[in-house]
């Protein structure tokens, strides 16, 4: 951002000079500000896109592509949105030419592939891929391919992910769409909305679109327009989409003991301080498995004659929430030292970005709030639930309430509680989860961490 503002400043302080100047001089005003204006857009821009352009001519099939190569300051992400984009047009294009071989067109058919940049900011781009084939008597095809990319990690961000925290854009989607459109429509009965449904970003809407969107002979309706405000939670896209980079620093410790891979996140925001608290709580919690779990490989195995063991203890991670105010992390730990099975526990970091501060189950609430037994009842009621459909579910659940300092995570506007293995069940239900949406209980929540968890 400081970045962004040092650039900005002297072009403010152009504009001013040229106003001044334009006093004096016969200066075409609306000209210069077009450019001034321009020119600010131009350098806004994170991402810089340049054509790269070629031809290819088969029998009755002529190809002419011009697709973009996008320059980043992180190399990284710059190759994996590259590549990604390139293998894609390249599957397609190889398709097309199979296609041509084995139909032997009496036709001449010209596949003309371009793209635009329909959205950027800070943290996201969006390019459209279009493709468009044309062949005989003003017959064609158009299709395009849409590519959300975070500028973070250079992932796709698939339809699910840039809608998070909206468990039922599914149905917002298809009832929406089926509003804008009658029975008789081929898609009226068979929308399928998934994380793998076409979209790009304009505005304050997503367009849903499906391939091909236009050809000859069709006037059928095959894009829609998705105002952000059919949805109840807010789309993150301008604020702060993806800011947080979260990285995996392995560690493999190997002896006759024990043998060990731990996966450690490093977490990258703003604020270097909050960073490196973090982050070193994070590390030490590991490594301090690690040596607990060594101790107790030496003090079983000591007394055996052996070069090698199968005693286990590994540390994973996974990242429940990710965004610029707050973050949820599971790192999932695991040992095995024989037996039928392995033993594994979960130990959940949610973090306030805006403090730095760790967040305790109590602290989402009120204070005149009894949390304990508001989160008992969602509990019991969604065991009832599942009653429903399982007889035995009594004899698998022995729940008594929640515990003091309760394991949970933040995920898509829900808290959800977990327990450990044999808290609550035997080891075959694994470990039990019951997800509490925050808008059932918002009344109840403290407002400053209402906003973290949406």
């Amino acid at each position: 951002m400081k970045d962004l503002k040092n650039f900005i400043k002297p072009i403010l302080f152009l504009t001013l000079a040229l106003v001044v100047l334009s006093l004096f001089r016969s200066v075409d005003f609306r000209v210069m500000m077009t450019k001034i204006q321009n020119n600010i857009q131009e350098g806004l821009k994170v991402v810089k896109v340049t054509d790269e352009k070629s031809e290819i001519n088969d029998e009755n099939l002529s190809i002419k592509f011009k697709v973009p190569s996008i320059h980043y300051d992180n190399k990284e992400v710059e190759k994996n949105i590259n590549s990604y984009i390139k293998r894609n047009i390249k599957e397609y294009i190889n398709v097309q030419r199979h296609i041509n071989k084995i139909n032997s067109y009496n036709e001449k058919y010209i596949l003309n592939i371009t793209y635009n940049v329909v959205f950027e900011d800070e943290n996201i781009i969006n390019i459209v891929i279009e493709k468009n084939t044309t062949w005989g008597n003003k017959k064609y095809k158009l299709e395009k391919d849409s590519y959300v990319f975070s500028l973070k990690n250079g992932d796709r961000i698939y339809l699910d992910e840039f809608l998070k925290g909206n468990e039922d854009y599914d149905v917002v989607i298809s009832d929406t769409i089926k509003n804008n459109i009658d029975k008789k429509h081929p898609l009226y009965n068979k929308l399928d909305i998934n994380k793998n449904t076409n979209y790009y970003i304009q505005d304050r809407y997503i367009n849903i679109y499906f391939n091909p969107y236009k050809q000859s002979g069709d006037n059928t309706q095959y894009e829609f327009k998705i105002p952000y405000n059919a949805f109840k939670n807010k789309i993150e896209v301008f604020n702060n989409f993806f800011l947080i980079n979260i990285e995996k620093s392995i560690i493999k410790k190997n002896n006759k003991y024990l043998k060990s891979t731990l996966e450690i996140p490093i977490i990258t925001s703003e604020n270097s301080e909050i960073n490196n608290k973090i982050n070193s709580i994070i590390k030490k919690d590991i490594l301090n498995f690690y040596e607990n779990s060594l101790k107790e490989a030496e003090s079983y195995l000591q007394d055996f004659d052996l070069d090698n063991s199968n005693f286990v203890a590994n540390s994973t991670f996974e990242i429940k929430k990710n965004r610029d105010d707050v973050i949820s992390i599971l790192v999932k730990y695991y040992k095995y030292s024989g037996g039928a099975h392995g033993y594994y526990e979960y130990i959940p970091y949610n973090i306030d970005l805006r403090k730095g501060n760790f967040i305790a189950l109590k602290d989402i609430f009120k204070d005149n709030v009894d949390y304990k037994m508001l989160i008992n009842k969602e509990i019991e009621n969604q065991i009832k639930e599942m009653r429903k459909n399982e007889k035995y579910i009594d004899k698998i659940y022995e729940f008594h309430g929640i515990k003091e300092n309760q394991k949970f995570y933040l995920q898509d506007g829900k808290i959800v509680i977990f327990f450990d293995l044999y808290d609550i069940a035997p080891y075959a239900a694994g470990v039990p989860e019951f997800p509490i949406t925050s808008k059932n209980i918002e009344n109840q929540i403290e407002l400053e961490y209402m906003t973290l968890i949406k």
